[in-house]
C-alpha cells in the first residue's frame, strides 16, 4: 500500500521477543545466569514478567518457588509491581481485604530474590508494636540459654511495670505533640527526624536503666552484666546482613499506632525511592545506617474502614509509599483462578487460566512486557524538548488527579453501601519523581515502528503512581478517561510547530527524531572508530617497514638486529 512504511525488527527487538517467549513457556518467571563484565564472575538472575534483578537464590529454588504460586490476572500484576518496585528501591505498600495474598505475595517475591529457605525478615504490626521492635533496644549481652526463660520473665515484668508505664506515656504524650507540630508544618522532615532521634535515644536508654536497676535482673545477670544495643527490624534492613541489608515485609501496618508509624518516615528519600541512610541516636551519639544495595521494604494493611481496630496509614507515611489496592474485582479474579484450577492441582487449567499456553492470544499485551535495554535519555536529547514535553504532561496528570481526589475523594464498598473512606492520602509531588524514575527504568517499545512508544510508558507509570491508590473502580475509570483525554484526546491537543495534534502525536514526532538523532550517532561513532582502526594500521604498517629497513642495513647495531617482527 502507498505510504505504508515497513518496520524489520533489529536484533535488539528479536532478542526481546525471544524473551517474551521463554518467559512465557516459564511461567512468567525465568532464572538465568550471566558473565559479569566487570569481574567475569557468573551473575545469576531472575526475570519476573519481563523485569530482571539479581538473585542469590538458585535454579532449583525458582522453580520451586514459582510451583507454588496460581499466578492469576491479579497476581502477575501484583508481582510485577513488587519487582518493579524493588528495582526502583521503592517501597511498596499493598493494601486489601484480609486473605487476599498481599503478605504471601510479597514472602514469595522474598524467596525468589534470597532463596526457597533463606529466613525473612518481618515485622507483624500489632497496637502494642512499638519502637523497640522497629528501631531496636538494649539486651544483656552473651545471655546463657538456661537463663533466658527467667530473662524473658524479669523483661516482662519491667516492660509492664508502673515505672515502665510512666516512661511509655511520657515518650508517647512527646511523640504525638512532635508529630502534631510536624503535620502542621512547623518542622520540616530534617527537624524532625532530629527530635525525633533525641527523644527516642532518651526512651530508650530509661528503659535500660530500669532493666539494670530491677532486683529480678540483677539476681539473673549479675552485677557486673554487660549490655547490647539490639537493632530492631529497620536497622537490620537498611545495615543487616554484613551491611548488604535485607528485604522487609511490615505486615498489619495500620494495626501500628499512628505514633509508631511515623517512625519509618526515615524511610522517604529523593525521588520517592527509599532513603540512602537512616539515623538513630544511641548511648554513644548519632549513628548513620547506610542503605545496603540488597534493602527494600514492602508493607501491607487491611482497609480500616473494614476492619474494627485499624487506623489509617498516617497521611505523611502514605505520601512516602508506592500504593497499590485490592479492588473486589482483582481479589474476586484472584479466589476464582484458585477454584478454577483445585488450588493449582489441575496443571493444564492453571497455565490456560494464566495465560501462559504458547499461542494465547493478546498474552502479549498483559504483564509480560519487556523494558528497552537501552532507552532514551528523553530529559536530555532534542536540547531537552522532549523532556520539556512529558514534563508538562505529567504536570497536567498530576494537577486534575489530585484535584478530582479533593474534590470527589475515594470510595469503599461495605456490605453493598460504598462508603467515602477514611484513609487519606497526601500529595507532595512525590508521585510524579516517582513516575520520572520509572521513566528512564520501564520504556516500553512501539512494536509497530520499533521506537520508544512514551505514550503507554507514562499511561503504565500513572497506573502504578496514580490509579492504583484508588480503591473505587469508577473513580479509577473516570482518571483513567482523563488521563487518556490529556494524552491522545481533543481536548487534549496542543498547538505543536504550527500544527494542533494531540500530546501522544507530538512525543512520537519527537521519539522518531531523538531516534533518528541516535541512529546518526551510532552510525558517525561506527564510521569513527572505523577510521580510528584504519589510521592504527597505517601507522602499524609505517613502523614495521621503517624497522624492516632498519634491520636490512648492515651499519644497524647487532641489538636492532635481535628484534624479531
Amino acid at each position: 500500500m502507498p505510504g505504508e512504511s515497513l518496520h524489520f525488527q533489529d536484533d535488539e527487538q528479536k532478542r526481546e521477543e525471544e524473551l517474551r517467549l521463554e518467559l512465557m513457556r516459564a511461567g512468567g518467571i525465568l532464572y538465568r545466569v550471566e558473565k559479569d563484565a566487570a569481574t567475569g564472575e557468573d551473575r545469576p538472575l531472575v526475570n519476573i514478567f519481563g523485569v530482571e534483578v539479581p538473585t542469590y537464590a538458585s535454579k532449583e529454588d525458582v522453580e520451586t518457588i514459582r510451583g507454588e504460586m496460581i499466578l492469576s490476572e491479579t497476581d502477575q500484576g501484583l508481582l510485577r509491581a513488587i519487582v518493579e518496585s524493588y528495582k526502583l528501591r521503592q517501597p511498596l505498600l499493598f493494601e486489601g481485604d484480609p486473605g487476599s495474598g498481599k503478605t504471601f505475595l510479597m514472602k514469595k517475591f522474598a524467596a525468589l530474590i534470597n532463596g526457597k529457605d533463606a529466613p525473612i525478615l518481618e515485622l507483624v504490626g500489632t497496637p502494642r508494636t512499638s519502637e523497640l521492635e522497629i528501631l531496636g533496644h538494649w539486651a544483656p549481652k552473651g545471655l546463657r540459654e538456661r537463663d533466658a526463660g527467667k530473662y524473658g520473665e524479669a523483661f516482662l515484668e519491667v516492660t509492664e511495670g508502673e515505672e515502665h508505664r510512666k516512661l511509655k506515656n511520657k515518650f508517647d504524650g512527646e511523640l504525638a505533640l512532635l508529630n502534631r507540630k510536624f503535620q502542621d508544618g512547623k518542622l520540616n522532615l530534617e527537624q524532625f527526624q532530629e527530635k525525633f532521634g533525641e527523644l527516642s535515644s532518651d526512651y530508650i536508654d530509661s528503659l535500660k536503666s530500669a532493666f539494670v536497676s530491677s532486683g529480678k535482673m540483677k539476681t539473673i545477670l549479675g552485677k557486673e552484666a554487660e549490655w547490647e544495643f539490639k537493632e530492631g527490624a529497620l536497622l537490620r534492613a537498611y545495615s543487616g546482613n554484613h551491611g548488604r541489608g535485607y528485604i522487609l515485609i511490615v505486615d498489619e501496618f495500620n494495626l501500628i499506632p499512628s505514633n509508631y508509624q511515623q517512625i519509618f518516615l526515615q524511610i522517604g528519600g529523593d525521588r520517592g525511592g527509599l532513603s540512602d541512610s537512616i539515623s538513630f541516636w544511641g548511648n554513644s551519639g548519632k549513628t548513620r545506617y547506610e542503605r545496603g544495595e540488597d534493602t527494600w521494604i514492602g508493607f501491607a494493611s487491611n482497609f480500616p474502614e473494614k476492619t474494627p481496630g485499624r487506623s489509617e496509614v498516617v497521611a505523611p507515611m502514605a505520601d512516602r509509599l508506592t500504593w497499590k489496592t485490592l479492588t473486589p474485582e482483582e481479589v474476586s479474579k484472584k479466589k476464582s483462578a484458585i477454584r478454577r484450577t483445585a488450588g493449582g492441582r489441575l496443571t493444564k487449567r492453571t497455565k490456560e487460566l494464566e495465560g501462559f499456553e504458547s499461542g494465547v492470544p493478546g498474552h502479549e499485551a498483559g504483564k509480560i512486557a519487556i523494558p528497552l535495554r537501552r532507552g532514551i535519555e528523553w530529559d536530555a536529547v532534542l536540547d531537552e524538548e522532549l523532556g520539556s514535553q512529558i514534563a508538562d504532561i505529567v504536570d497536567l496528570m498530576d494537577a486534575e488527579f489530585v484535584k478530582n481526589y479533593e474534590q470527589v475523594g475515594d470510595s469503599v464498598v461495605i456490605k453493598g453501601e460504598r462508603r467515602r473512606r477514611t484513609q487519606q492520602m497526601e500529595f507532595s509531588g512525590r508521585n510524579a519523581l516517582r513516575l520520572f524514575s520509572y521513566l528512564d527504568t520501564f520504556q516500553t517499545r512501539d512494536k509497530a515502528t520499533g521506537r520508544v512508544d512514551f505514550a503507554a510508558t507514562i499511561g503504565a507509570a500513572a497506573d502504578r503512581y496514580y490509579l492504583d491508590r484508588l480503591a473505587d473502580p469508577e473513580m479509577r475509570e473516570k482518571m483513567a478517561n482523563v488521563f487518556k483525554e490529556i494524552l491522545s484526546g481533543v481536548t487534549g491537543q496542543i498547538l505543536f510547530e504550527g500544527r494542533t495534534i494531540t500530546r501522544k502525536e507530538v512525543l512520537d514526532i519527537l521519539v522518531e527524531r531523538a531516534s533518528g538523532t541516535e541512529a546518526e550517532k551510532k552510525k558517525q561513532d561506527k564510521t569513527r572508530r572505523a577510521e580510528e582502526e584504519q589510521k592504527y594500521k597505517e601507522a602499524r604498517y609505517r613502523a614495521e617497514d621503517a624497522l624492516e629497513r632498519l634491520l636490512r642495513n648492515p651499519k644497524a647495531p647487532n641489538s636492532i638486529k635481535k628484534i624479531k617482527l
